[in-house]
């Protein structure tokens, strides 16, 4: 699937089903370089990841009887990112 972006006439993205295209999540200082608000990493974007997979990124599995976090429970999806 192609989306156009609208930032750049005629540019599309590709997207994974269940991705919305085009988005800017949070802001930064003047330069770029200093997150002012709405700071995400890599925890963030795997709950986001499994979000629109459409797994329940707060679930659990089991392993040798233990009971483990699907993702860092520190951390939820991107809800603006998932469609």
């Amino acid at each position: 699937m192609a989306a156009t972006t609208g930032a750049t006439p005629g540019a599309s993205v590709s997207v994974a089903r269940g991705f919305t295209a085009a988005r800017w999540i949070g802001e930064t200082g003047p330069t770029g370089m200093e997150v002012k608000s709405r700071q995400v990493d890599a925890g963030h974007l795997f709950h986001t990841y499994l979000t629109a997979l459409g797994v329940k990124s707060t679930g659990h599995f089991m392993v040798a009887g233990q009971k483990l976090p699907m993702a860092d429970p520190a951390f939820e999806p991107i809800d603006e990112l998932v469609a």
